[in-house]
C-alpha cells in the first residue's frame, strides 16, 4: 500500500479511491447486465440497456451508463490485489454453443464459450474504454501544473527575501492559471458518460 509508510504506492491510492468515493457520497456499486436472449431482455445494475439486436452470429446492445467505470488496477498490483476492485459480470444466457468473444466500444476484451457466458464472466471495462486513462492523465496533469502554480521550486527568488535577485520572473507563475482551467475543461468533458457500445461474436472454430 506505501512505499515508505507516509506515500501510498499506486496500488495504495488505487484502494483508497474506492474509500474516499464511499466517504464522498459516491457508492461504488458492482456493475452487472443480464441479458436473455430468449426474451429479449436486458437488465443492469446501473443505467439503462437498450434493445438487444442479433445479426446472425454477432449479438449487439447498449448500455446508458451514468458513470464511466471504474479504472483497473496499476500493473504493480500485489498476487490477488486486483480481485479488491467491485467484481463487473456480464451474463447472457440464450447463446448458441461455441465460443464468443466481447468488445467494447470496438475495443476486444475477452472470450468464453457460451456455457460460461450463461454462468457469467467478469467484464474488464475500465482497461478497455480508452476515456478512463485519458481522465486520469488529464487529472494528472492538472495537479501538476497545479502545484508548480502554488509551490514554485524558486520561490525565495520569486516572492521571498531573495526577489531582488529573481523577482521579475514571478509575472511567469500566473501564466499557469490558463493552462490549469484548459485540464480542468478538459477533466469536465472527459468525465461525462453515455453510451458505451457491446457486441458479442461467435469465433469459428479453430480461430
Amino acid at each position: 500500500m506505501t512505499d515508505n509508510g507516509v506515500h501510498f504506492t499506486e496500488y495504495g491510492n488505487w484502494r483508497v479511491a474506492f474509500a474516499l468515493a464511499e466517504r464522498l457520497g459516491v457508492p461504488v456499486k458492482p456493475w452487472s447486465v443480464s441479458i436473455d436472449l430468449a426474451k429479449g431482455q436486458v437488465e443492469a445494475s446501473a443505467g439503462r440497456g437498450g434493445p438487444v439486436e442479433v445479426v446472425g452470429e454477432r449479438v449487439r446492445f447498449e448500455i446508458d451508463e451514468p458513470r464511466l467505470p471504474l479504472p483497473p488496477p496499476p500493473r504493480n498490483v500485489p498476487r490477488g490485489g486486483e480481485l479488491t476492485g467491485p467484481p463487473e459480470r456480464l451474463t447472457i444466457a440464450g447463446l448458441a454453443p461455441g465460443t464468443w468473444g466481447l468488445s467494447i466500444d470496438g475495443q476486444p476484451t475477452i472470450l468464453a464459450d457460451a456455457r460460461q457466458w450463461a454462468e457469467g464472466m467478469t467484464v474488464p471495462r475500465g482497461e478497455t474504454i480508452a476515456r478512463i486513462e485519458q481522465l486520469r492523465r488529464a487529472i494528472a496533469t492538472k495537479n501538476e501544473l497545479h502545484f508548480h502554480r502554488y509551490r514554485p521550486q524558486n520561490e525565495t527568488y520569486l516572492f521571498l527575501f531573495r526577489k531582488h535577485e529573481q523577482g521579475n520572473n514571478a509575472v511567469e507563475i500566473p501564466q499557469f492559471d490558463p493552462l490549469i482551467e484548459r485540464q480542468e475543461l478538459l477533466i469536465d468533458e472527459l468525465k461525462q458518460s453515455g453510451s458505451v457500445r457491446y457486441e458479442l461474436i461467435r469465433i469459428p472454430d479453430g480461430e
